[in-house]
């Protein structure tokens, strides 16, 4: 029987960190050959410790400004911008 908590369950492979991250394997090679987060090296096979991963998050994420929420389009304005770029119509600027 195997237990979940095991440190091993912890290193992600290229495949695993592109998972992890909902990003393109290629990205997720990038990140690791660029050394942009600490590797871990088991002979030939190259791991990444998911805490790594999430100091990497925590220190590349941008807070939002204040008062900047999403805000929805009016739905006027929605349909105009629609209608115009369907006619190949330019609007001024």
């Amino acid at each position: 029987m195997t237990d979940n908590t095991s440190p091993a369950l912890d290193l992600l492979d290229v495949q695993g960190i592109a998972s992890y991250l909902n990003i393109s394997p290629r990205t997720a090679r990038r990140i690791v050959s660029e050394r942009r987060v600490p590797v871990t090296n088991i002979g030939a096979l190259v791991r990444v410790r998911r805490a790594d991963l999430d100091a990497y998050l925590a220190a590349h994420t941008t807070p939002a400004a204040p008062g900047s929420e999403q805000r929805p389009m009016p739905v006027d304005t929605i349909g105009d911008r629609d209608r115009t770029a369907a006619r190949g119509v330019r609007r001024p600027r």
